[in-house]
C-alpha cells in the first residue's frame, strides 16, 4: 500500500469573509488552514455540514502539497506555526486573520527552513557562558587596557588583572 501525500488547503466561508479583524493587523477576512490525505473538497465540505443552505457555502483560496523539496513532508500546524510567527492572529483553532498571500508565505518558508517551535534554529555551537561573557566585555569596554592586553599579553598577565587573564587566555586560543 502506497503511501499517500497530504496537502494543505485554506478556504473562507461568507460568513467570514467580511469579518473584521480585531488583532494588530488591519484588514477583513477569515481563513481557515488545514490538512487532509483526501480531495480538500470532500474535507471541508464535513467540516461546513452537507446541511448549508448557501449554493457556495465557502470559497477554495488555495491548496498546496505538504512536502518540501528535499521530500519531507509537514502539517498544517508547521504552516500555523510560521503564521503567528509572521504576526498573523490566530482566532480560534485553525482560523487566522489573514490573507492569502500571507498563507503563500508561510508555505514558502516552510520550505525554505526547518520549522522548530515556530523559531529559526542553527546548527551553530554556541560558546560556552564565559567565553561569550569575556567577548562583550570585550566589545563593549575597548579601553586601552585591553588592546594592550591583546598586544603584549605576557606584560599584562604580569600586571595580575584577573579579568585582564580571562581576556588574554580568549584571545590566545584564537577564538
Amino acid at each position: 500500500m502506497s503511501q499517500q501525500k497530504g496537502s494543505i488547503y485554506a478556504y473562507t466561508t461568507p460568513a467570514y469573509r467580511d469579518t473584521r479583524w480585531t488583532g494588530r493587523r488591519r484588514g477583513r477576512g477569515l481563513i481557515k488552514v488545514g490538512y487532509t490525505r483526501r480531495d480538500p473538497h470532500v474535507r471541508i465540505r464535513e467540516q461546513i455540514g452537507a446541511s448549508s443552505p448557501e449554493k457556495d457555502p465557502y470559497t477554495l483560496l488555495l491548496t498546496a502539497q505538504a512536502v518540501k523539496r528535499n521530500g519531507k513532508t509537514f502539517s498544517d500546524k508547521d504552516v500555523h506555526r510560521i503564521l503567528r510567527g509572521m504576526g498573523v492572529r490566530n482566532v480560534h483553532n485553525e482560523w487566522f486573520e489573514a490573507r492569502p498571500e500571507d498563507i503563500r508565505s508561510a508555505l514558502k518558508m516552510i520550505d525554505a527552513r526547518s520549522v522548530r517551535k515556530g523559531r529559526r534554529h542553527s546548527r551553530r555551537k554556541r560558546k560556552p557562558a564565559p567565553f561569550r561573557r569575556i567577548k562583550t566585555a570585550i566589545y563593549a569596554s575597548l579601553t586601552g587596557t585591553v588592546f594592550y592586553a591583546a598586544l603584549f599579553p605576557e606584560q599584562a598577565r604580569a600586571a595580575g588583572s584577573a579579568v585582564l587573564s580571562l581576556a588574554i587566555d580568549y584571545i590566545a586560543s584564537g577564538v
